[in-house]
């Protein structure tokens, strides 16, 4: 800002931080100690012992095939109030009793978050109920069946249609990242 009166003034930032100056200083100085938060959805591969082999953002795959995702979400610095929405197309079904949540090799439990399932259009919603801290990376796993509803064709073989998955992270106020990933 340049050329502002000496004053009181509301300073609100992008990620949800709100100060109140009040100042007869003619030079301030406000450094944003909130960051936003990372969220990346894969679908992975895993070797014959669970170890993750690979990590991708699409892939083909056959009807009655099982794709398996994994959401990763890194705490971001002063965000709070964090809620997962994941949804997917008509042509993927979620596999019940898949979903896993984790903090490093924690295995977050009831007491950590509530999901909710089919819900509002979505396959799951998780409410963080856990206090995160700015180091915290949590992976959120499930599977899904590519089913009979599935897209399997577009408007030519150079443009074909996929069938998308999404995962939206609300945080703070009003704040949202997502990312989709797309099963042909």
């Amino acid at each position: 800002f340049e050329n502002l009166n000496l004053g009181y003034y509301l300073v609100d930032s992008s990620v949800g931080a709100l100060c109140g100056l009040g100042t007869t200083s003619e030079h301030i100085i406000i450094n944003e100690k909130n960051s936003v938060p990372k969220v990346d959805k894969d679908i992975v591969y895993y070797d014959g012992n669970g170890n993750v082999i690979q990590n991708v953002d699409a892939n083909n795959t056959f009807v009655g095939k099982t794709v398996y995702y994994q959401t990763t979400i890194e705490v971001g610095l002063g965000a709070e109030d964090y809620v997962l929405y994941d949804k997917m197309d008509n042509g993927l079904t979620y596999t019940e009793d898949s979903l896993t949540v984790k903090i490093g090799d924690t295995t977050l439990g009831e007491k950590d978050y509530s999901v909710e399932f089919n819900k509002d259009g979505y396959t799951f919603i998780i409410t963080f109920i856990r206090e995160l801290n700015d180091s915290d990376v949590i992976v959120v796993s499930y599977e899904a069946v590519l089913n009979k509803n599935a897209v399997t064709s577009g408007t030519d073989a150079q443009n074909p249609v996929p069938n998308k998955n999404t995962a939206t992270l609300k945080y703070g106020d009003e704040n949202e990242v997502s990312s989709v990933v797309k099963t042909y």
